[in-house]
């Protein structure tokens, strides 16, 4: 599903800010949401990053699309270091918040899926409808999230993996519901 006009807009101003605290000029910026990927593609154009620049790119967009580069030695380096970017995500997925609590787990006698939902926002520190939107088939739509701390986010990745483990193939990723 394609997400709708204003909230694609709202989407890709946000992340061209984040491009722009990065240091990636605006110009030679394409980003398009692509339906076979059902995410969005950052490409950028921009050559001369160092390899610390490198790894606040893959930092900060991890979550938010797919990033190319279009210089290929340049993309090659990023390919590595996105790769050792993302083993310390996952590495440090959170099954505790800040608050010591354990990842709630799904008991399907005692609540509804939209309520596991919901307590998988609280825990991640995120308002109930922010991410996680079951849906009247069964399935869950999963929201991307913009900004927040690195372990924020990682929690909420654990949280998609934990949804994933109780639905298999019904959980969706979308950019936003339009």
């Amino acid at each position: 599903m394609k997400p709708s006009q204003e909230l694609e807009a709202d989407y890709l101003r946000q992340i061209a800010r984040l491009l722009e605290n990065l240091g990636v000029t605006s110009d030679g910026v394409a980003v398009t949401y692509e339906l076979d990927l059902q995410d969005y593609q950052i490409a950028i154009e921009q050559t001369g990053f160092s390899d610390n620049g490198l790894t606040q790119i893959a930092e900060g967009l991890w979550s938010l699309g797919c990033v190319w580069f279009a210089d290929r030695p340049t993309y090659w380096r990023y390919s590595e270091i996105e790769t050792r970017v993302m083993t310390e995500i996952y590495a440090g997925l959170r099954l505790t918040n800040e608050a010591g609590q354990l990842r709630p787990s799904f008991d399907a006698d005692a609540q509804s899926l939209e309520e596991y939902a919901e307590a998988l926002e609280e825990w991640c520190g995120y308002k109930a409808g922010t991410f996680l939107l079951p849906l009247a088939n069964g399935e869950v739509l999963v929201r991307p999230q913009i900004g927040g701390p690195l372990d924020q986010g990682q929690r909420a990745l654990s949280s998609r993996m934990a949804l994933y483990d109780v639905l298999g193939p019904k959980l969706r990723y979308e950019p936003f519901v339009g």
